[in-house]
C-alpha cells in the first residue's frame, strides 16, 4: 500500500483516520465486482482468441492514496520493481502479490532473461501514463480502465486500474484524498513469444515511449503556466518539478534500454538467419 507523506503522518497519529481509509477501501472493494469480472473474462479473452498457451506467473493488487494536490508513484514504481526482482531474481513478492514459482514458469524466465530491465521499464511506464491520465482528468470521480502492454517477447502485464475519492470535513480541511488501485495478472505465452520474435516488436515499446514524452509535453506546460501564474505557490511547482524530473529519467532510461536490447537481439536473430 503506497501512501503520501501527508496521508501517512496523520493515519500514524489518528486511529479515526485510519477507520475511515479502511473503510473507503472496503467501500470500493465492493463496488467494484463487475469491473474486475470484466478484466477476468478480457484477460481469458485475450489468449482464446489467439489460441495462445497461457503460463500465469503473478498477480496481485495495489492501493495508492494522496491529497488531490499532491502526486506520487514512489508506492507504485517501488511494488513494480518488488515484482520484477521476485520474478527475475526469486525475491519474496511484494505484499498484497503472489508470483508462481513452478518449473514451467522458471523455463519461461529463462527464455526472457535478457529483458529484465526493458520489462520493468516498460511496466512503470504503462502504469505511469494511465495514472497520469486518472490525475489529469477534470473529475475526481470513479473511473476505471482495463488494459495490457507486452513487456517482453510473449511476457504480457494486464492491469485493472481504478480511480476514485473521498473526503471528509474532519481530515485536511474536506480536500479530496484520491485513492487509485490497480489489480494485475502477469502472463507468459510461449505462442505469443513466437508471434514476437521480430524487430517489430519494439514498436510496441517505441509506442509506450511516446505515450510518455506527451505527458512529458503536458507536464512541461503546466509548469510553465504555473511559473507566470503570480498565486503559484512554491510548493506546486517543487512538486510539478518533480513529476516533470521523474518523467524525463523514465523515459532516458527506458530508450536507453530498448536501444541496447533491440541492438543485442538484431545480431542474434542475424546470427539465426545466417546460420
Amino acid at each position: 500500500m503506497g501512501r503520501s507523506n501527508s496521508i501517512n503522518n496523520l493515519a500514524n497519529q489518528n486511529q479515526e483516520f485510519n477507520n475511515y481509509m479502511s473503510q473507503c477501501t472496503t467501500n470500493l472493494k465492493n463496488r467494484t465486482k463487475s469491473e474486475t469480472d470484466e478484466f477476468l473474462s478480457k484477460v481469458d479473452e485475450f489468449y482464446s482468441c489467439n489460441k495462445w498457451d497461457k503460463k500465469p506467473l503473478g498477480d496481485g493488487e495495489h492501493y495508492d492514496y494522496c491529497q488531490k494536490s499532491e502526486f506520487s508513484l514512489d508506492g507504485v514504481t517501488e511494488t513494480i520493481k518488488g515484482i520484477a526482482k521476485a520474478v527475475f531474481g526469486g525475491d519474496s513478492s511484494p505484499k498484497g502479490t503472489t508470483i508462481q514459482k513452478t518449473e514451467e514458469v522458471a523455463k519461461a524466465i529463462l527464455s526472457i532473461a535478457d529483458f529484465q530491465l526493458l520489462a520493468l521499464n516498460a511496466a512503470t511506464a504503462f502504469i505511469t501514463n494511465i495514472m497520469d491520465a486518472f490525475r489529469n482528468s477534470a473529475s475526481a470521480n470513479y473511473q476505471y480502465t482495463i488494459s495490457s502492454q507486452s513487456l517482453a517477447p510473449g511476457l504480457t502485464l494486464h492491469v485493472l486500474c481504478l480511480n476514485d475519492s473521498f473526503q471528509r470535513k474532519d481530515f485536511f480541511n474536506n480536500e479530496f484524498i484520491i485513492e487509485n488501485v490497480f489489480s494485475f495478472k502477469l502472463i507468459y505465452s510461449f505462442g505469443k513469444a513466437m508471434v514476437e520474435e521480430n524487430m517489430e516488436y519494439f514498436q510496441k515499446h517505441a509506442q509506450l515511449i511516446a505515450k510518455l514524452e506527451s505527458s512529458q509535453d503536458t507536464l512541461q506546460d503546466k509548469y510553465n503556466e504555473a511559473l507566470v501564474d503570480p498565486t503559484t505557490s512554491q510548493e506546486t511547482l517543487d512538486l510539478l518539478q518533480k513529476r516533470l524530473d521523474m518523467t524525463t529519467s523514465m523515459i532516458n532510461k527506458y530508450r536507453d534500454e530498448m536501444e541496447k536490447i533491440k541492438d543485442s537481439y538484431e545480431i542474434k536473430l542475424n546470427s539465426i538467419k545466417n546460420n
